[in-house]
């Protein structure tokens, strides 16, 4: 049994939590409050959660009417230290 991580190629009982739906409710935060520039901190797209919370980021985007822009994604370890690097890379002129 695996635990919130799909593998494309085991075929095993699993569960999972809906990233994709946790990731629109941050995403739309900022936008109802005027922000156009809107981050996304998320790990690697190799993963299932990755790309599922990259997709509610998305959604959320172009809910909004915003076009996506890979310059604000930022792929990094989700700990304190990979959400300090991001903020720290994003902050560069």
């Amino acid at each position: 049994m695996l635990l919130d991580r799909a593998l494309p190629d085991l075929d095993c009982d699993l569960i999972v939590s809906d990233s994709a739906t946790g990731a629109r409710p941050p995403g739309r935060a900022p936008i109802t409050i005027g922000h156009r520039d809107i981050a996304h901190v998320s790990d690697a797209e190799d993963t299932s959660t990755g790309r599922e919370r990259l997709r509610g980021y998305q959604e959320a985007l172009a809910a909004a009417g915003f076009a996506y822009r890979e310059e604000l994604v930022f792929r990094t370890t989700v700990d304190q230290i990979g959400g300090y690097r991001a903020a720290q890379t994003s902050s560069q002129p």
